[in-house]
C-alpha cells in the first residue's frame, strides 16, 4: 500500500491502515505524533492545524520507512532513538531497555520520600533514566549507577551529559565481579533496582508463592492467561482510597475565585503521562469548550510542573504547582477530568475524585484498571470530539446537581482500604 498523497492527513490515514492489526487507534495516534515531532518538527497542535499541508518527498520517505519498521513490530522508541521518561528525553537503542511508564512512579516515590538522602545507587541502570531523573530532582545527591553492559553505559553516559548531570557509572557484574561494593555500602544510603520483567522467573516465583496478588482484576486475568497452571494461586486486590479522608462531607474553603466554574486535573506534573494529558486537554479540547463557556477555568493541580505544563497557563488555564491539600480543589470543582492517553493500572486520581462525589470524564486508558458501568457518573471519551461533547453537555448542569452519590458509594464498596485489607487477611488465612 502507498501513501495516497503528500498531504499530512493522508500520512495519518496510511499509518492507521498499515498498523491497525498491531496497535489500537489511540496507540497509532500517539505513535504518529511522536514520529511527526521527530521527522517533521511538528508538535501535536501543529499536526492538527496542518492536516492539508504537503510533506516534502524526503520527509515522506522517512515516514514511510518508519511505518515499515513499525509493521515489523520494532518499538517506535528504537526507531526514533529516543524515549520520554519523567519529563526528560533519553537516548535509547536495542542495547538498553525502553524506560517503562510505571518506573516513573518508582522515581516519583523515591524523590518524594528521600529528599534528605545524600547518595543513591541504581543497579542495572540501562539508559540511566532512573539515576539521571533522581539527580535532576535532588541536585545535591551523589548518584552511582551500575550495569554489566558497556554498550548500555555508553548510552547512559551520553544521557547524563545531555541532561547536565554528574553520575558515577560503574561497569560491573554485581553477581560475579569483586568491585568496590564495600566502599559503595559505606557511601550509599538508597539502593535501587528495577530489573526487566522476565516471565520465566515470574512463573517460577509465582509457583513457589502461596499467592500472586495484583492490584487490578485485569492484570490478574492477564497473568492467568500467561500462567494457566497457576490460576488458583492468582488473585487481585484493588488499590485503596481513604474514603474518610477523600469525602465530600469534609468542610473546606474554596480555593477558586467566587462563581468560577472549574474543571480540575490532579497529579504529579512532572510525570510524563500527566504532562501529555493536560497538554492534549488544554490545547485540543478546551478551545472547543470555551466557545460555549468562555468563563470556564481549567486547573492543573500537582507538584513539580514541567516547562511544558507551565507554558499552558493563560486566562483559562491555571497551573497551581504544589498545594498543601488537593481535596479543596477537587471538592469545589464542577467536575474532574482524566484525559490520559498513556496509562497503566489503577488511576488514583479518578478514584479520589469519585470518592469526593465528583462527576468524571476520562479516557478508556485512564479507566483501564477500574471496572465501571452505566450506573456511575463516569463518562468516556477517547478523541477530541467525544471528550468535548461530553464536557459541553455536563457543563450545562448546575453544580448543585453534580454531586454523585453513585460514584462515592462505588468507591466505598470496591476500593476502601478497610474492605481491601480484609481481602488480604482472608487470602493469608486460606
Amino acid at each position: 500500500m502507498r501513501i495516497a498523497s503528500n498531504k499530512l492527513i493522508d500520512c495519518i490515514r496510511f499509518y492507521h491502515a498499515e498498523l491497525s492489526n498491531i496497535y489500537d487507534k489511540n496507540e497509532i495516534e500517539a505513535i504518529f505524533y511522536l514520529v511527526a515531532d521527530h521527522f517533521l518538527g511538528f508538535e501535536r497542535t501543529k499536526v492538527q492545524t496542518n492536516l492539508q499541508s504537503n510533506i516534502n518527498q524526503s520527509d515522506l520517505i522517512k515516514l514511510y520507512q518508519c511505518c515499515s519498521k513499525l509493521r515489523k513490530q520494532i518499538p517506535v522508541q528504537y526507531i526514533l532513538g529516543s524515549a520520554w521518561f519523567y519529563g526528560l528525553k533519553f537516548l535509547v537503542s536495542p542495547q538498553v531497555l525502553i524506560p517503562r511508564p510505571e518506573t516513573e512512579e518508582l522515581v516519583d516515590l523515591i524523590v518524594k520520600e528521600n529528599q534528605d538522602s545524600v547518595s543513591f545507587l541504581d543497579f542495572g541502570t540501562g539508559s540511566g533514566c532512573i539515576p539521571i531523573s533522581i539527580k535532576k530532582q535532588i541536585p545535591s545527591a551523589q548518584v552511582f549507577a551500575i550495569d554489566l553492559s558497556s554498550e548500555a553505559l555508553l548510552i547512559a553516559e551520553k544521557n547524563a551529559v545531555n541532561h547536565f548531570t554528574e553520575i558515577v557509572f560503574i561497569n560491573a557484574d554485581i553477581l560475579m565481579d569483586d568491585f568496590s561494593i564495600k566502599l559503595l555500602n559505606k557511601q550509599v544510603q538508597i539502593v535501587i533496582s528495577n530489573p526487566p520483567y522476565i516471565m520465566s522467573n515470574e512463573k517460577y516465583i509465582a509457583a513457589k508463592a502461596k499467592f500472586s496478588i495484583f492490584v487490578s482484576e485485569q492484570e490478574a486475568n492477564l497473568f492467568k492467561q500467561l500462567a494457566p497452571d497457576l490460576t488458583k494461586k492468582i488473585a487481585s486486590i484493588n488499590n485503596g482510597v481513604d474514603t474518610s479522608y477523600f469525602s465530600p462531607q469534609q468542610i473546606f474553603f474554596s480555593p477558586y475565585v467566587l462563581n468560577d466554574d472549574v474543571i480540575v486535573f490532579t497529579g504529579a506534573m512532572d510525570y510524563w503521562p500527566n504532562v501529555d494529558a493536560v497538554k492534549w486537554f488544554a490545547e485540543d479540547i478546551l478551545p472547543n469548550i470555551l466557545i460555549k463557556f468562555p468563563s470556564i477555568k481549567f486547573y492543573i493541580v500537582g507538584s513539580r510542573p514541567t516547562k511544558i505544563v507551565k507554558a499552558l497557563a493563560n486566562d483559562s488555564v491555571v497551573v497551581t504547582g504544589s498545594v498543601e491539600d488537593i481535596r479543596p480543589y477537587i471538592l469545589h470543582a464542577k467536575l474532574a477530568v482524566a484525559p490520559l492517553r498513556i496509562a497503566r493500572g489503577i488511576q488514583n486520581k479518578v478514584l479520589e475524585a469519585m470518592a469526593m462525589g465528583k462527576y468524571v470524564i476520562a479516557t478508556s486508558a485512564a479507566m483501564e484498571g477500574i471496572t465501571y458501568d452505566k450506573s456511575l457518573d463516569v463518562f468516556i471519551g477517547d478523541n477530541i470530539d467525544d471528550f468535548s461533547i461530553l464536557l459541553n453537555n455536563l457543563l450545562l448542569k448546575n453544580i448543585a446537581e453534580m454531586e454523585s452519590t453513585n460514584n462515592r458509594k462505588y468507591v466505598i464498596d470496591n476500593y476502601s482500604w478497610s474492605k481491601n485489607a480484609n481481602k488480604l487477611v482472608d487470602l493469608l488465612l486460606e
